[in-house]
């Protein structure tokens, strides 16, 4: 057992370097490290052939990539092109096309839909008609799903809010990230008024939007813990029914000192924010200081709506069928991802990166995502649920080595690990991927 130990703390302070040196806070959470180019046909012929662990049945989204926008915020990572006007026809027959070379694949009722980009609302009324006129035919949905579309102040306007109340959409996200005028300067981000931000609210309760979700965010370039909460304390006054929280980390070329005091400032941030919402009576729904966004429900909110539920997603063989230039599509044993920019539908080009995964790998994935959207907590009901197997009989070596260095704690309803830093967190997760992984990092 000594020599375990040593040897373990050792291979722990190496996946800690690594996590520290190439800034992983979290491994990949979809796909494996080897991948190929295919074209959507063979895809298509892969999907329904590869071997799935998970035992659950299966459950289907739809997901719409509009990768255009009216400019570049300093902030986005995202693949996206700027367009000055809004006429993407082309593109949304592309993604029509796609859509019905898909849909014998997508059962339904589809549990959620969401369209993001880029900025989907940059699309003319025209295409919005055009676009949901030709999905609505084959699709139904599941009671509570949620059918997201996202917006931007600066490309929304009231008949295209109208006309998205004619369709299937019953949520609606506004992307406004900061009411700090100076910040969005430095952000590159068009500057809203309140009282336009209160209109777009005003009617889209008046067409009953089930949820009106605003977004911002906390690390952004000129934030500070004050003007965090003096913008979240005018979203409250707007009064949308949930707001999510994104963490800009940028925590690339930066040096070891200036990224542990981002963190340390954007966590700061964070809970400054938690404290407000608390303080008004909202309920934090899901997140936590080491995930990627972190979800606010007002008390107006209607309880029995669906909530995210990402690991159980992940675990419960999901199906998620993304549409358009850069648009990720996944089930358990693949992922695929349109590397290209295109208004052509094309379903034997081969412009598509593919990554399979084996059924361990499926179970390692699960793991991983659980332990970073459970707060390093792992469900050892819910694994065999969804797999037919014990987590012990799985993970054996992985459990004795951690219990060797006094990483995780057994509770009654399965595993807590101990994370003192987020790089700590990132090293317990390693311990749960593909070794082949972590040889690129050699």
């Amino acid at each position: 057992m000594k020599l375990l130990q040593i040897s373990t703390l050792q291979k722990f302070k190496e996946l800690q370097y690594i996590s520290q040196k190439h800034k992983l806070l979290v491994p990949p959470h979809f796909f494996d490290t080897k991948s190929s180019k295919h074209s959507l046909q063979e895809i298509h012929d892969m999907w329904n052939v590869l071997e799935i662990a998970t035992i659950q049945p299966k459950h289907n989204s739809l997901y719409i990539h509009i990768p255009y926008c009216m400019k570049r915020c300093s902030f986005c990572m995202y693949d996206s092109k700027i367009r000055r006007n809004d006429n993407i026809t082309p593109y949304i027959d592309r993604i029509i096309k796609e859509f019905n070379f898909w849909s014998d694949n997508i059962n339904t009722p589809i549990d959620s839909f969401y369209i993001g980009g880029g900025t989907p609302s940059i699309m003319s009324v025209l295409n919005i008609k055009h676009l949901f006129n030709s999905l609505s035919e084959k699709l139904s949905f599941c009671n509570n799903s949620s059918r997201t579309f996202e917006l931007s102040p600066d490309t929304i306007n009231m008949e295209k809010l109208y006309e998205l109340g004619e369709t299937f959409i019953n949520r609606i996200s506004l992307g406004i990230q900061s009411m700090d005028e100076n910040v969005l300067r430095n952000a590159n981000r068009p500057i809203t008024s309140p009282q336009k931000i209160r209109q777009i609210i005003n009617i889209a309760k008046e067409i009953s939007f089930y949820d009106i979700n605003i977004d911002l965010m906390v690390g952004l370039n000129g934030q500070t813990t004050t003007n965090v909460e003096s913008s979240v304390k005018q979203i409250i006054e707007l009064a949308p029914l949930s707001v999510t929280i994104y963490s800009y980390r940028d925590v690339h070329n930066i040096s070891e000192w200036k990224h542990e005091n981002r963190i340390l400032e954007i966590n700061k941030q964070l809970l400054s924010a938690y404290d407000i919402f608390k303080k008004y009576g909202w309920e934090h729904a899901s997140g936590n200081l080491d995930t990627e966004y972190n979800i606010f429900y007002s008390p107006e909110k209607r309880k029995k709506l669906i909530r995210h539920k990402t690991s159980i997603d992940t675990l419960s063989n999901l199906n998620l069928f993304g549409l358009g230039n850069h648009a990720i599509g996944f089930n358990p044993s693949l992922a695929y991802k349109c590397d290209s920019f295109s208004d052509d539908f094309d379903k034997n080009e081969k412009r598509y990166i593919v990554y399979k995964h084996t059924p361990i790998q499926q179970m390692e994935l699960a793991i991983c995502n659980m332990l970073y959207c459970n707060n390093m907590q792992i469900d050892r009901n819910l694994f065999y649920d969804s797999f037919g197997c014990n987590f012990e009989d799985v993970f054996e070596k992985e459990l004795e080595e951690l219990q060797s260095i006094n990483r995780i704690i057994e509770t009654p309803y399965g595993y807590k690990f101990i994370n003192n830093s987020k790089y700590e967190a990132a090293a317990i997760q390693m311990f749960f991927w593909d070794k082949k992984f972590l040889q690129q990092y050699k």
